[in-house]
């Protein structure tokens, strides 16, 4: 793309010896390696820079991802960092390369970037939204390196929520207007994917897949007129879900949807900015149920609202869900990320943050204590909430 030469390297799943690591940087000497930052692998991200610097000294190194875009300048402040994206990178990241390999913009110029000049940090002005995501290329991965994934089809069809959930950082990030792919663009990857490369699962990971009626519905009737025979999962909101919908995505091949519920007390999730409603949220998955899906509800322990009796109602609700419906249900302890309401106004919301290190910061710690719960309290939720679950 562009007369570059990309190679993407994923150590989620290419679980490589730092021995081998380091012979692949001698052996590709690479001129640039961007790295996907999360607050969860950030420390461990900054090791990774150093290690690259220490065998590439001339390697740039980019990060880019929702932890560097709220705190850049704690990922710039290293020495092994070079340059920092904010938001979405696909553009800032085609300009950075022109100006490095033949100088055609002024760096000042490129939105969405920041860098150190002379000693000092610089922050350029925050990148516009990408409006029409058509624009953008599909993923064409390497089908060898897609064998090491269990869905090796995961793909995203929009971006922005509309939705103000205190915990969520996803409209920071991406913005509060929903943009999407359009129906025709994104029927023609799976027709692509099906017909040329004989692919028939496929995931797709957007906050809310349904949140275009006209949009989903358009999509469905193509995968219906093509006879598609494929299989697929999405996620969405109990407040947008439709009993409707349902009928029409299960006819063309979806068999799971994914719901975040988040609490068992409708009072927690009217002070989290949920928006659901709890009852008519057990009629859909009840539903779907019924239709055969695959039911997957999600929740969360440890909103700043949340008492002892809060907590239990929701890990009533979380039982329930798995007894009656079969469903497949996820909980997790409530964090403050970075981008959030929450993180934003902890003191406000009566959080003492405890634990400070971003390692711990995945779901499965306990890095606060409320007005309500300690830390401690919080984490053996955790614990006996996972054994009731399975």
């Amino acid at each position: 793309m562009h007369g570059y030469c990309v190679r993407i390297l994923d150590l989620f799943t290419n679980h490589i010896k730092k021995a081998e690591f380091i012979d692949l940087l001698k052996t590709t000497q690479p001129d640039m390696i961007g790295i996907s930052t999360y607050t969860e692998n950030f420390n461990g991200v900054i090791q990774l820079t150093r290690l690259i610097k220490s065998i590439c000294s001339n390697c740039i190194v980019v990060l880019g991802g929702a932890h560097v875009t709220f705190l850049p300048d704690e990922a710039i402040q290293h020495e092994s960092v070079d340059y920092i994206s904010r938001g979405e990178g696909e553009m800032m990241f085609v300009e950075l390369l022109e100006y490095l390999n033949f100088g055609t913009l002024d760096i000042r110029e490129i939105a969405g970037l920041s860098y150190k000049e002379n000693g000092q940090v610089s922050h350029n002005p925050n990148r516009k939204y990408i409006e029409k995501l058509d624009c953008l290329p599909w993923a064409e991965l390497d089908e060898v390196s897609m064998r090491d994934y269990d869905i090796k089809q995961l793909i995203i069809t929009s971006r922005g929520c509309p939705g103000r959930c205190i915990y969520c950082a996803s409209a920071a990030l991406s913005g509060t207007r929903y943009r999407n792919r359009s129906a025709e663009n994104v029927f023609s990857e799976l027709h692509y994917k099906y017909f040329v490369k004989g692919e028939k699962y496929f995931a797709f990971l957007d906050d809310t897949f349904t949140a275009s009626k006209k949009r989903l519905y358009t999509f469905c009737d193509y995968l219906k007129k093509e006879k598609m025979d494929i299989i697929w999962r999405c996620d969405s909101r109990t407040d947008i879900l439709s009993e409707e919908m349902i009928d029409r995505i299960s006819e063309v091949g979806c068999i799971s949807v994914h719901i975040g519920i988040e609490s068992g007390s409708q009072e927690v999730i009217k002070k989290i900015n949920k928006n659901i409603n709890l009852e008519k949220s057990e009629r859909l998955l009840a539903y779907m149920a019924k239709k055969g899906f695959q039911v997957m509800c999600s929740f969360i322990i440890g909103h700043h609202c949340d008492t002892h009796e809060t907590i239990k109602q929701t890990v009533d609700m979380a039982i329930k869900f798995r007894k009656k419906y079969n469903a497949t249900v996820g909980i997790s302890i409530n964090t403050p990320f970075p981008g959030t309401y929450l993180y934003n106004h902890m003191e406000e919301l009566g959080l003492n943050l405890e634990i400070k290190n971003w390692s711990s910061f995945d779901l499965v710690q306990a890095v606060f204590s409320t007005s309500n719960i300690t830390r401690s309290e919080l984490q053996n939720y955790y614990y006996e909430i996972q054994s009731m679950i399975v």
